[in-house]
Order: C-alpha cells, then sequence, then structure tokens
C-alpha cells in the first residue's frame, strides 16, 4: 500500500513538473509564433530629357533618416530615391513595409512628390515600437537645379551641395529631429528656411555663391542652432537671414577674409555667454533692463556693406538669464 502511494506521489510530481516546464514553452511558443522581421529596400526613379529646367522635388516623410546627396551627370537617372526599411516584432511575420506605410511617388509631372506615411488606421506608437531602422537617401543629379521642399515628422534630414552644384529655394520642417545643412562651394539662387520644434539646427555654409539676393530663415522651438559662416570668395549678392530660438543655445561662427564682403550681425535680446569679436565694430546698441526683450546689440564688420554683404539677425525672445548667444565674429581683411 505504501508503495502505491510513493507511486502516485511520484507520478504526481513528475506531471506536476512536467506542466510547469511545458506551458511556459507553449505560450512563448504561442505568443511568438508570428515573430518575424522585414528587411526591404526599394528604390524610385525620375529621368528628365530636359536638364535647363529646375525641378521642384516635395519629400512628405512620416519617420526616417533622410539624406539628400548630389551625384555624378553621368547617371541615367536625374532623381533616384532610396527606401530601407527594417522591421521586426509580434505580428510582422508574411509582411512588407508596405502593410504599414503609404509609399506614393509622383514623377509623371512638376513637381515631383514623394510621400511616405503611415497606413490609415495604423497605430503610430504601436508601429514605432517595430520599426528598427528606416533610412532614405535622395540622390540628385549634379548638372541640375531642384527646389527642395521636405516636411519629415520624426528623424533626422542632412541636406549636402557640394563643390560647384547649384541649387534653388530649400525649405525643411521637422517636427522631432535635427536638420544639418552643409553648403560647401556651391552656388545658391533661392531662399533658405529650416524649422525643427524640438531638436537642433547646424547651418554650415563654407565659400558660398549666390546669383541673386538670398533670404535664409531659421527657427527652432527647444534645441541647439548653429550657424557656421567661412567666406573667402566674392558672394555675389546680398543675404539677408534670421535664426530664432525659444529654448537652447545659439551659437554664430563667422570667418571672412574678403574685402569686397560685408557682414553684419544683430543680437535681440542679448545675454548669457558672449564670444570674440574681431574685425567688427559696435553699432547703436541698445539695453533696456525693464524691456530685456528690447535689447539688441549690433556689430559690423569694417567693410560694411561693401561690394556685398550678409545681414544676419539673431533672437533669444525667452532667454534665461544664464543662456543666450556664443558667438565668434572675425573680418581679417577689414579691420582698420
Amino acid at each position: 500500500m505504501a508503495k502505491k502511494i510513493l507511486a502516485a506521489i511520484f507520478l504526481f510530481i513528475v506531471l506536476f513538473s512536467s506542466f510547469i516546464v511545458t506551458m511556459p514553452i507553449l505560450i512563448f511558443s504561442n505568443e511568438f509564433s508570428d515573430f518575424g522581421k522585414i528587411d526591404n529596400f526599394d528604390s524610385y526613379y525620375y529621368t528628365s530629357s530636359n536638364v535647363s529646367t529646375t525641378e521642384k522635388l516635395n519629400l512628405d516623410i512620416i519617420k526616417g533618416e533622410v539624406k539628400i546627396k548630389y551625384v555624378d551627370p553621368s547617371y541615367d537617372y536625374s532623381v533616384k530615391i532610396d527606401v530601407y526599411v527594417e522591421i521586426a516584432g509580434a505580428k510582422v511575420l508574411g509582411n512588407s513595409y508596405l502593410d504599414y506605410f503609404d509609399v506614393i511617388w509622383e514623377n509623371y509631372s512638376s513637381p515631383l512628390n514623394f510621400t511616405m506615411l503611415y497606413k490609415s488606421g495604423i497605430d503610430p506608437i504601436e508601429v514605432s515600437s517595430l520599426i528598427k531602422n528606416i533610412s532614405i537617401v535622395v540622390l540628385l543629379k549634379e548638372d541640375m537645379i531642384f527646389d527642395i521642399n521636405t516636411d519629415l515628422k520624426e528623424g533626422n534630414i542632412n541636406i549636402n551641395i557640394p563643390f560647384g552644384v547649384s541649387t534653388n529655394n530649400i525649405k525643411v520642417n521637422v517636427e522631432r529631429g535635427n536638420i544639418v545643412f552643409d553648403f560647401i562651394y556651391c552656388v545658391i539662387g533661392g531662399n533658405i528656411s529650416g524649422s525643427v520644434n524640438v531638436g537642433n539646427i547646424i547651418f554650415r555654409l563654407y565659400d558660398v555663391q549666390y546669383t541673386r539676393n538670398c533670404f535664409w530663415n531659421l527657427t527652432l522651438g527647444n534645441g541647439d542652432m548653429l550657424i557656421d559662416i567661412i567666406q573667402d570668395k566674392d558672394i555675389g549678392a546680398n543675404i539677408t537671414g534670421s535664426g530664432e530660438i525659444n529654448t537652447g543655445e545659439l551659437r554664430v561662427l563667422y570667418k571672412d577674409y574678403n574685402p569686397n564682403v560685408g557682414a553684419l550681425f544683430i543680437f535681440h535680446s542679448l545675454f548669457g555667454e558672449m564670444g570674440i569679436v574681431e574685425g567688427f565694430r559696435e553699432g547703436e546698441n541698445e539695453i533696456d533692463e525693464e524691456q530685456w526683450w528690447l535689447s539688441r546689440f549690433l556689430f559690423y564688420s569694417y567693410g560694411f556693406p561693401g561690394l556685398n554683404y550678409y545681414n544676419i539677425s539673431l533672437y533669444r525672445p525667452n532667454n534665461p538669464p544664464d543662456s543666450g548667444y556664443v558667438y565668434n565674429l572675425l573680418n581679417t581683411n577689414n579691420t582698420i
């Protein structure tokens, strides 16, 4: 009798142990039976037979790392957009990225429109947890001129205009993320606009030339802004610009080595750490302690206005007492 009881107890222990072991396996297997991974790479093309016209390119993208670059004219396309999407997680098995995004490429007439947005009914929060990488590279032909208009909900965008390339108007809006403008030894024939709600703006211009008077407009809600200008050649036109941030640091670096180039910087609501001013003279500076938001400092290069000039206004409307501008202004060939 005792043996039968011991055998029953032993059997119960074995069955219970098996249950403890197998149930998590069954639950885990059921939970991850639809686990999958998407690695999709697609390319979208446009070819123009007329390189003398200015093409308008509109990009409307919900999420991703976006790079706009230029390629050699020997390529047989005018625009190429490479899209790489990596998605992994539950309920992904058997899907493609087109089950989550509507991708539309309208390349049959001007303007060219590329759109990548979530499909109707998709929960952005749920999908965002599955997205591992979205990379979008826009390749433009170097011998063509483009108007570029980009709206990006979340992510970073880098626009690189290299040596000898001409561009027209550029407008970029980012809700959350960063904008990087790298304009190096290129030719600009239009206005430049960059807007970020939360993120950073980097605006670099090295020896850029202009075909007409242009306007810059940079606005930033929460983040840091860097404006970095180096000018050795004649600029060819007059540039009026503004930069404004609500919360964060605004850094200005300016160097020109050309006696034909002048510069005026107007720092509104000037507080916080200040930098070096060499080769500039102070203008009609005003400080009103009771109305600090009207305070401003003006700095002119000694050659201003020169043959052509930069006229840049900078704003910090909500300056805390311990922050503001960091600037370094250098005007070597125009010093007395």
